[in-house]
């Protein structure tokens, strides 16, 4: 997965806010003006996101043309997890100012956030050319979306550049591993099919070869020539289905669902990318999404994805707090190791306001993993959120003392913790670990 140089903590997002702000001699702005918008950002720094986005808005109708309040609502929306919105925000701004490299990146972000690498790429694209530190994180992009060719002519233009990184050097070994046996694959296809027109296996193989290599619309291709040479194969299913989905024909859907997950014939990768598919459906059609439970559950005793807490994922970036909790609890029962699974299931219940069950989440898994950061922090942000900052506040120093090489974490604990002190109405704490906090992310983005 890339290592992505995002800066995901408010402070030093508003910092820049405020340097582009005061930076723009283009910017005629009335008292109101200047007033709402570093209203918007304190508003945002103690996430009552609503409100800045209502005082951006009054802003952006009194000047249309200010690409700095576009972004700063976009940073909101994201804050929201409303990404269209979001994305729409960062856009303009971009469209205003297509220089601003923080613009860029927020929209990389929340991309990469959502998983879209399609979109991803060609906006990472443009944050390499405006940062070159940024090419690395576009190689791992084209190596995970599978497009080693692109991959491999990037590494070439970092090569001229110096020496490559250990990291860039493994990527370039696995995109030369990857060509290679591509090639070695499809030839072997094409002798096969001169020989042996109903050669299942050399059918089989290339269609998993495109799998890997995230190419689905040529695997559906060979798919449909491999069913018409040998009718009675399982991966019959895998087009059957797709024709019923696309058709809305749901019960038939489902029964080419169930087939193909069943069988032993077809690869892991198309039962997934199948399921995937499933999954989209249902969301939109939710009288059916009951049945999404039973296919999650196929999935339980393989470990090539935890299905359940992608899922989780999948409903919480969708805003169904419902479903997200319930697969993330499953996905938690699958991997009770897995701490970033069980600090978004308690930040479910921070997003809806029951802080009273988020705090309990979080006592209960720190029961179980005394010395884990991130528990302590979400429990800092419970009792912050209660009211109670003199116990935050020796949380977030629990934390601080379990915490090993996590530059986001430590930097977001120092901001509640200067939070916590504002509440105490000690402003030179307060401001003190704010400086510590933009000094970590000034080091950790150098």
């Amino acid at each position: 997965m890339a290592q992505v140089k995002f800066c995901f903590v408010i402070i030093f997002g508003l910092l820049l806010n405020f340097s582009a702000f005061a930076q723009n001699s283009m910017l005629n702005s009335s008292d109101e003006v200047e007033n709402n918008f570093y209203e918007a950002l304190t508003q945002h720094a103690t996430e009552n996101y609503d409100k800045a986005i209502f005082l951006l808005k009054k802003n952006i109708q009194q000047q249309p043309n200010q690409a700095v309040f576009y972004h700063q609502l976009g940073k909101c929306y994201f804050a929201l997890k409303d990404y269209q919105h979001a994305e729409n925000a960062f856009r303009k701004a971009i469209e205003l100012d297509t220089s601003q490299k923080w613009y860029w990146i927020d929209l990389y972000k929340l991309f990469y956030t959502t998983k879209d690498f399609r979109k991803a790429i060609p906006v990472a694209t443009k944050v390499a050319e405006l940062d070159k530190q940024y090419q690395d994180d576009l190689v791992s992009l084209y190596i995970y979306a599978k497009q080693y060719d692109k991959a491999l002519n990037l590494i070439v233009e970092i090569e001229k550049q110096g020496k490559l990184s250990l990291a860039i050097e493994q990527f370039k070994f696995q995109a030369l591993s990857e060509i290679k046996f591509s090639k070695k694959i499809e030839a072997d296809f094409k002798n096969a099919i001169i020989s042996d027109s109903i050669n299942k296996e050399a059918y089989i193989a290339v269609v998993n070869n495109f799998i890997e290599e995230n190419k689905f619309d040529k695997a559906y291709r060979i798919i449909n020539e491999l069913t018409v040479r040998v009718p009675n194969t399982d991966w019959a299913f895998v087009n059957k289905y797709r024709l019923a989905l696309k058709s809305n024909k749901y019960t038939e859907a489902h029964d080419f669902l169930t087939a193909l997950i069943n069988s032993s014939e077809i690869s892991e990768l198309m039962k997934h990318r199948s399921f995937n598919e499933f999954l989209i459906y249902v969301n939109v059609n939710e009288n059916h999404i009951d049945d999404l439970e039973d296919f999650v559950d196929y999935f339980t005793d393989q470990d090539l994805v935890n299905v359940a807490k992608e899922v989780g994922i999948f409903f919480y970036n969708k805003n169904k707090i419902d479903l997200a909790q319930f697969y993330l609890k499953k996905g938690i029962e699958k991997n009770r190791n897995d701490s970033n699974a069980i600090a978004l299931y308690i930040q479910t219940y921070i997003d809806i306001k029951n802080l009273i069950k988020a705090e309990e989440i979080s006592k209960y898994y720190l029961k179980l993993f005394p010395t884990e950061p991130k528990l302590y922090f979400y429990l800092g942000l419970c009792q912050k959120a209660l009211n109670e900052p003199k116990k935050a506040l020796k949380t977030f120093n629990e934390a601080l003392a379990y915490l090993s090489n996590d530059s986001q974490l430590e930097a977001n604990i120092y901001i509640e913790i200067g939070e916590c002190y504002y509440r105490l109405g000690n402003e030179k704490q307060k401001e003190a670990y704010f400086i510590k906090a933009n000094q970590l992310l000034k080091n950790y983005d150098k």
